[in-house]
């Protein structure tokens, strides 16, 4: 029932699961009524009981279901007074079974596994995020990701989890390789700098190597890649293609180094580079004839409007900005 499900939602709170939608989903519920407020923070004592005498606490589910009950009873009184038929009393007593029956086994897990550690979950929702690592690695979350650090990180191997970009500065150790897995593929290292971007709604996944070696194996399929300093590979989820190819102007690190550089670049690629650094998005529906032509610049530690209003003065276009990350440019001289 649908009861059942914000008990496993408060589950995963206490457990660094819940996603960010989930997070929200959840806090719905919980403004719906003060009854679910109340039942969340009754969930949580348990759960902190549970915590705090895991060797000796032993659930009382009878008490709870008699609480549970109760709980029904006072929202019996206070509504106005309905006659069921018997069918549906009884439907709604197994209903409420059902959910004490969730509940409970939720406890009881709780009380009776064995201790262990959740892992690590990080998440950078509106500006990058530093984060230094156990082994001593330093990662750069570009906006929009999330970076899961498994529990064992670094006994026999360091594995991570990514959802969006990160940039890596790994240290090395041949012993332990460092492995970033994604929605399609995994990249493997054992000490390097180098960028994966694998936001989930986009069709490709995007490694490029700053410095040492890197791997890229895509979870379908056997082929894979060994990359180097200024090189990266694309692998596109749809068709199934992995390109490699060299790119030393860097500017797919621009989000994490706040360089951006362009030597006789169509200004197309131009704007595409600002949309996937700035994670914004640029209208081009007015824009005149000028996406071919060249553009040669260098930017550094900028906003968004800095870059974007270098480009309209070179190609006399106009900037309007619709939002916190949404702009749109208008008109345009030709080059040609």
């Amino acid at each position: 029932m649908e009861e059942s499900k914000y008990f496993l939602l408060l589950h995963k709170k206490l457990t660094g699961q819940l996603t960010t939608a989930e997070l929200r989903e959840l806090n719905r519920w919980l403004q719906e009524s003060t009854a679910n407020q109340e039942t969340a923070e009754q969930v949580e004592a348990v759960w902190q009981a549970g915590k705090a005498y895991r060797q000796s606490y032993e659930p009382d589910v009878q008490k709870g279901f008699a609480a549970f009950q109760a709980r029904l009873e006072r929202e019996e009184v206070d509504a106005p007074v309905v006659s069921l038929p018997a069918r549906r009393r009884v439907l709604r007593w197994a209903a409420a079974a059902s959910v004490l029956l969730i509940f409970g086994l939720t406890v009881i897990w709780q009380v009776l596994a064995p201790e262990h550690t959740p892992p690590q979950v990080y998440a950078a929702d509106d500006a990058v995020r530093e984060l230094n690592l156990t082994d001593g690695s330093v990662v750069w979350l570009n906006k929009g990701s999330r970076l899961t650090v498994n529990a064992d990180f670094g006994e026999s191997d360091r594995q991570l989890s990514l959802q969006g970009e990160a940039f890596f500065s790994v240290s090395h150790d041949a012993s332990r390789p460092f492995i970033v897995s994604s929605k399609s593929g995994q990249t493997k290292v054992l000490g390097t700098e180098f960028n994966v971007r694998a936001y989930p709604e986009e069709d490709f996944e995007e490694v490029v190597v700053k410095s040492g070696k890197v791997e890229y194996r895509p979870l379908k399929g056997r082929q894979k890649t060994i990359l180097t300093a200024n090189q990266k590979t694309v692998f596109y989820r749809s068709t199934g293609d992995l390109q490699s190819v060299v790119d030393t102007t860097r500017n797919a690190l621009a989000w994490q180094t706040g360089e951006f550089n362009f030597q006789g670049t169509p200004l197309k690629d131009v704007l595409n580079s600002i949309e996937r650094a700035f994670r914004i998005q640029i209208d081009l529906t007015a824009v005149g004839p000028v996406l071919d032509c060249p553009y040669s610049s260098r930017h550094r530690d900028a906003e968004p409007r800095d870059v974007l209003e270098a480009i309209v003065l070179t190609f006399d276009m106009q900037l309007e900005q619709e939002g916190p990350d949404a702009f749109r440019l208008i008109g345009g001289r030709s080059c040609s």
